[in-house]
């Protein structure tokens, strides 16, 4: 929905702009992150704002209305585990009818479409060892609501529904395996209970395209093509010979599987640790999209050190890249799934729920379909290190229609973590807020909903107006260009376009958003769409906190944080010397330098005492700090950046860590 830009004076308090009719209220100005005792930072006042909103998030009983105006392939997906989400008859496992009650959460979140992870007959809790590749769970059938029912109801509320399809292996329980041994072929690259399919038999072929095309018949839109990488790399070995197999078999698929759905839509999975890039070559087959599980890793960068070039540059390359194999190929972003863990818990960060909202905001506003793991728009934890499977599968927190992971999670309840929030806050009372992670999920897949050339349009990089912080990209499709912009510090920033713009969407967790002809300022950790190809001319801050940090607290012979890659220039750093320190040393994390964990000095830098302030020059740009503040326990701080410069740290100690914030200029100065 549109809203005509007047002019106004506004003031906000909260996340998310309610229109309230566009009825004024008072006080007229953007007001500046708070900066430490005697700093100075002025904020930008306006004599003339000028807002617009997406539909207010309220506590309304009225049903939403269905997403419309958009394409078949143009979705925001939605992925959960039928067993986690919700229990619609009270057996503690979570059914269809669980997902039928919450259509409506889902239509306000944005949400276009559903990826359910496997619903098939199967053997075990992760249900991709299926058992009967012609037969719904029947644990998932409950309450008078049967697969063919779930489909009806979504496609009523314009959901579309992809099936995961397991197609790889199957489980050693499938008739198939006693019935035609010839139709696997080891070894088997998942082991235990799951065998290997031989794709070079033509029966096989055969009846999985049958398979396709039975669950096409009964109502599903597409599907979510598992272990996609794997269909001839047998053994967990790849080979180029194979791929070239793997892509003839997933053409010969879709093919057959078009022919009963013109416009099916199929994404395929394909994970490789050591190559992550081969989901450029899957568009090869001619299917729509592949998972871009580079998006975490750059979307990671840009909440955590406040630097998003690395994101605005995939965003282009990747499409070029892709449009190359398949001029129709579709983008595919995710940031969290049943196999990789929550984003939440990403490389152990602590994450706020403004830094949260951030990730979403690019994930969701990124070119193509965008998918969010079932949970990520309320903060739900996952676990932190290691492969947890259990543990990023945890119940949804609804009040109501809860589920038991002691009755899905079959002999490893004991294992299971519970389930929490960032905020503490259920789904249901974050759905009715306006100032809660659920609502700024919402603003932001909204806000795509209501401009489909975020899906389809051709994206190139904008410029950043000199502030790194500053993320900005264009996307166009025909006629129509959109400018988004990313503020992925935590302090406001100014952002001044060439000429007038219209304001088309803003989205952030908390702050201000207001408008002064070319100007607009946004808040800490927010993202605005604008009309047109807008270069941005400048961007302005003040001197509030470039990033917050927190310490783990790890030893540095145990210290295995992944961080940035070094860059070559002099850094200067200064740290202040507050109370909680004392005599003071420091040991560098260098990332890129063979068989070296840490140093016991700045190697080629020199450490001085000035004032309140220890000052440090660093000639190799290192990429993390280790300091002693004069106990036994060493404290790591990650850099805000490796980049040229100079940068102000001043740090605090909290339960026994160090955290602090980062500053572009001395927070003391007069």
């Amino acid at each position: 929905m549109k809203h005509n830009a007047k002019p106004l004076i506004l003031a906000l308090s909260g996340l998310l702009l309610a229109s309230c009719g566009g009825q004024p209220v008072p006080t007229p100005s953007i007001s500046a992150s708070p900066v430490p005792s005697g700093s100075t930072a002025t904020g930008l006042s306006y004599s003339e704002v000028s807002l617009s909103s997406l539909p207010e998030i309220s506590d309304s009983s009225s049903e939403p209305a269905p997403i419309s105006g958009l394409g078949a392939k143009q979705r925001t997906f939605y992925q959960l585990l039928v067993y986690s989400f919700a229990d619609g008859d009270g057996d503690g496992v979570g059914d269809f009818k669980g997902i039928v009650d919450h259509l409506d959460y889902l239509v306000k979140l944005g949400i276009g479409g559903l990826w359910l992870s496997p619903v098939l007959e199967c053997d075990s809790y992760h249900a991709y060892d299926v058992k009967n590749y012609y037969k719904i769970n029947p644990t998932y059938e409950k309450g008078g609501v049967t697969f063919s029912k779930l489909l009806e109801k979504c496609h009523k509320k314009g959901i579309k529904v992809l099936m995961d399809m397991v197609l790889n292996h199957s489980s050693n329980n499938c008739d198939w395996y006693t019935q035609h041994p010839s139709w696997y072929k080891g070894p088997d690259a998942f082991g235990g209970s799951m065998k290997d399919f031989n794709y070079d038999n033509q029966e096989l072929r055969a009846e999985i395209k049958k398979v396709g095309k039975y669950w096409l018949e009964q109502g599903a839109d597409g599907f979510r093509l598992d272990a996609a990488k794997w269909i001839y790399n047998y053994g967990g070995t790849t080979n180029g010979a194979d791929d070239e197999k793997n892509y003839a078999w997933w053409k010969e698929f879709y093919t057959a599987c078009q022919a009963v759905k013109s416009d099916v839509y199929m994404i395929g999975e394909v994970l490789v640790d050591n190559n992550i890039k081969d989901d450029r070559n899957y568009y090869k087959t001619g299917m729509d999209s592949n998972f871009n599980f580079e998006m975490r890793d750059v979307v990671y960068d840009a909440t955590r050190y406040a630097s998003p070039n690395s994101y605005v540059n995939l965003l282009e390359n990747f499409q070029k890249e892709i449009r190359g194999y398949n001029p129709n190929g579709i983008e595919a972003s995710c940031l969290s799934n049943h196999d990789i863990g929550r984003f939440y818990n990403f490389n152990g960060a602590d994450y706020s729920e403004a830094q949260l909202a951030l990730a979403g905001f690019l994930n969701v506003l990124a070119p193509g379909d965008s998918y969010v793991y079932y949970g990520e728009e309320i903060g739900l934890q996952g676990t932190a290190s290691g492969w947890q499977d259990m543990n990023y599968r945890t119940p949804m927190m609804f009040d109501t229609e809860k589920t038991n992971p002691d009755k899905y999670l079959y002999n490893v309840p004991s294992k299971v973590m519970s389930s929490s929030t960032k905020s503490g806050k259920s789904a249901d009372v974050q759905a009715k807020a306006s100032d809660s992670l659920f609502a700024a999920y919402a603003k932001a897949i909204n806000a795509k909903n209501s401009n489909p050339s975020l899906y389809s349009g051709v994206v190139k990089k904008n410029n950043n107006g000199g502030n790194s912080e500053v993320g900005s990209f264009v996307s166009t499709l025909g006629n129509t260009s959109l400018t988004v912009v990313f503020n992925c510090g935590p302090s406001e920033k100014h952002v001044t376009f060439n000429s007038d713009v219209e304001l088309k969407g803003q989205m952030a967790f908390a702050g201000t958003f207001g408008q002064s002809g070319k100007t607009i300022g946004m808040p800490a950790y927010s993202a605005i769409i604008v009309n047109g190809d807008q270069p941005i001319a400048k961007v302005e801050a003040s001197a509030a906190p470039v990033t917050p940090t927190s310490s783990s607290g790890i030893e540095p012979d145990a210290f295995g944080t992944e961080v940035t890659v070094e860059k070559s220039g002099s850094l200067t750093l200064h740290v202040k010397d507050t109370n909680n320190w004392g005599s003071m040393k420091c040991y560098t994390w260098v990332s890129n330098v063979p068989n070296t964990n840490y140093t016991g000095s700045w190697p080629g830098s020199a450490m001085t005492k000035n004032g309140d302030w220890y000052d440090i020059t660093i000639s190799h740009g290192a990429t993390n700090v280790i300091f002693n503040n004069g106990s036994d326990q060493k404290q790591t701080v990650n850099l805000y950046r490796n980049n040229p410069g100079e940068y102000w740290f001043v740090p605090e100690v909290k339960s026994g860590k160090v955290t602090g914030n980062w500053y572009t200029s001395n927070p003391y100065a007069a």
